[in-house]
């Protein structure tokens, strides 16, 4: 990919700068010692050059001492001291000798070679202290040593200048082999740079593949995450607009059905392996042109480049049939169910943001309806933006007691005497009116304070049981739990509280758990159920028939009640498969001792033919629909 090849290029350049920085500092350190070593051949070179001369000197002050001493000035001709006379006394005076001067009471005595001392500042001005001094000082092209030598006691002023060849020789000496070491050690840092170097930039690469790979897989799963598919989705809608003009791609956002509850249930290390399950049943679908990703917790993306809505939705038939296959999680076996929200382009959308905006409406759709998948349809936006509005209300809405109970009779078919109700909650929305369960229950599930909410809907409902005891009414109430109520381990005893607090008897509330809901963990779900039944409220089962459990959970349940679902009713007067299964569910109750109650009856034919089956307690738009406590009151009639 382009992030991958934009890194090499980054090591590239990190390689060039290593080079180049470490020439820098070997040049750099070969100046700096160069520049010192040469200062200190100099100072050494000028220390002993002007030792040497010093010895020369002090000979001819001997020489010029002893003239004194002896008087054999008188005998010198003019005054003048010839050349001769000092190598006699073994001292020689040699052509670069520039002058050797002599003064005795400010009388010259003998000059000799070409320049006057004179044209030397500093010696004019030793002269004049009366202070011996030595120097080094450059003249024309010469460097020149000088020396001024006084001597108090017989009145004797020396002065004399030499050029000197040796110090030059010594630093031409030094810089021939200082160039040379220079020139050896500046190749071999090069060649130790360029191995460095190469070292470095290759753990550099590494370590940026490694990186590249970690920033664009889940850790989980081993999965492209999200920034991965970012870039493969953008890249593909930045191709050339003629390239893509006759060309389909499809978004399948899959979730995976209440893995919260799983999660929660049995630990989160057990929803890990569930998710790596699933991946890997996933990446069995990626091709060169179709690629699965991890968006994030237990949402998982494919794109499938050249697809069709058609070619879409049968993709999405694989992915839930791939997925469905029974896991084996720490010993517990799942039948775990995906939603799909299939998005397709160029129809859905023409950029990233709005395909995944309506593959993901689609997918909240599947879950709602329980459709498996669902493509996206124009539709679907009014619902979704509602829900949107709705998730962020919730609390308020709780906090403001806008969630209302309806009640819906619970008859005896063979009399039609209402004997209990079930509780249906209800949403008093201030602007979008009275909003029924399928807007907000799945949102309160997947929040964080779907506790609080069974615990408001119980105190409702046990309020209103003992608003009908005060008014000579012993009427039961069924309070609907979402399987998360499984896991809130105070739930009993604040029913408990409750009930004490109200002076409800516990057998007036029933509770009610969908038979999905009790597959997701049957010890967690007995557990509960146990400690309910030694509360002494009644127990049922919900919407049986529509779940994949083993019929011998009805028997490792002790429930009251078995509720027979309403998708078994709508053509049990025509159909005689419905008509077996009920009168078989019928007889297994019996057999188990377990009450039947039939949900969804609508007419007077499907009750005279449930009644004629031996079913003895039903409810359904037939016998009343869900309605407000006091209408209910009214038609429950006077209290006997």
């Amino acid at each position: 990919m382009s992030k991958d090849v934009e890194k090499i290029d980054l090591d590239s350049d990190l390689r060039r700068h290593l080079l180049l920085g470490t020439i820098g500092l070997v040049v750099a350190v070969l100046i700096i010692f160069i520049n010192v070593t040469y200062d200190i051949a100099n100072d050494l070179g000028e220390s002993l050059e002007s030792e040497h001369i010093e010895i020369q000197v002090n000979e001819v002050a001997k020489v010029v001492d002893s003239l004194v001493t002896t008087e054999q000035l008188r005998q010198l001709k003019d005054n003048l001291i010839p050349y001769e006379y000092f190598a006699s006394h073994h001292y020689f005076l040699d052509e670069d000798v520039l002058f050797l001067n002599v003064l005795l009471s400010a009388k010259k005595l003998t000059i000799t070679g070409e320049y006057n001392f004179n044209e030397f500042p500093r010696i004019v001005q030793a002269i004049s202290d009366k202070k011996s001094e030595s120097g080094f000082t450059q003249l024309n092209d010469d460097r020149v040593f000088w020396q001024y030598k006084y001597n108090e006691d017989i009145g004797t002023e020396l002065i004399f200048a030499r050029k000197v060849h040796a110090l030059d020789r010594a630093i031409s000496y030094m810089s021939t082999r200082l160039s040379i070491g220079a020139f050896v050690t500046f190749w071999l840092a090069v060649w130790a740079a360029l191995i460095i170097s190469t070292y470095i930039t290759q753990r550099f690469i590494k370590g940026n593949v490694r990186l590249n790979y970690l920033a664009n897989h889940d850790n989980l799963t081993n999965l492209p995450n999200r920034t991965y598919l970012y870039e493969i989705v953008n890249k593909y809608f930045k191709q050339s607009k003629n390239t893509l003009s006759n060309k389909n791609a499809s978004m399948l956002f899959i979730d995976l059905n209440k893995f919260k509850l799983i999660n929660d249930s049995l630990g989160h290390h057990s929803g890990d392996l569930l998710l790596a399950t699933i991946a890997m049943r996933l990446n069995k679908f990626v091709t060169k042109t179709d690629y699965a990703f991890r968006y994030g917790g237990d949402e998982f993306i494919i794109w499938s480049e050249n697809t069709d809505q058609a070619a879409a939705q049968v993709l999405a038939a694989k992915v839930i049939e791939a997925c469905k296959k029974p896991l084996n999680i720490q010993g517990s076996q799942f039948e775990v169910s995906v939603s799909i929200g299939i998005a397709c382009y160029p129809e859905d959308g023409k950029n990233f943001n709005d395909i995944f905006k309506h593959a993901d409406i689609a997918m909240y759709h599947a879950k709602h309806m329980r459709l498996g998948y669902q493509s996206y349809q124009k539709n679907l936006d009014i619902r979704s933006s509602l829900k949107v509005n709705l998730s962020g209300q919730l609390s308020h809405a709780l906090l403001n007691e806008q969630f209302v109970l309806y009640y819906q009779p619970k008859v005896n078919i063979s009399d039609g005497k209402t004997f209990g109700a079930e509780a249906l909650i209800r949403w008093q929305h201030p602007v979008e009116g009275l909003l029924t369960p399928n807007f907000f229950i799945s949102l309160i599930e997947q929040s964080d304070f779907v506790h609080a909410f069974t615990r408001y809907v119980f105190k409702q409902a046990i309020m209103q049981c003992r608003s009908w005891m005060n008014q000579g009414y012993e009427l039961s109430v069924a309070v609907n739990i979402s399987p998360y109520n499984l896991l809130d381990a105070g739930l009993v005893e604040h029913l408990k509280d409750l009930l004490e607090q109200h002076k409800v008897p516990a057998s007036l509330i029933e509770i009610e758990l969908t038979e999905s809901a009790t597959m997701v963990d049957i010890d967690v779900t007995k557990k509960i159920f146990k400690e309910f039944k030694n509360l002494g409220v009644k127990l049922s089962i919900d919407d049986f028939g529509t779940g994949m459990s083993s019929l011998s959970y009805i028997k490792e349940l002790e429930v009251d009640f078995i509720k027979i679902d309403r998708s078994f009713i709508i053509n049990i007067v025509e159909s005689n498969e419905d008509e077996a299964i009920v009168m078989s569910i019928l007889l297994l109750c019996q057999k188990l001792n377990r009450d039947v109650i039939i949900e969804g009856i609508e007419t007077k034919e499907q009750r005279d033919k449930l009644l004629a089956l031996g079913c003895k307690y039903a409810q359904g738009y037939y016998f009343g629909k869900p309605m407000l406590s006091q209408d209910l009151t009214l038609l429950l009639g006077k209290p006997s």
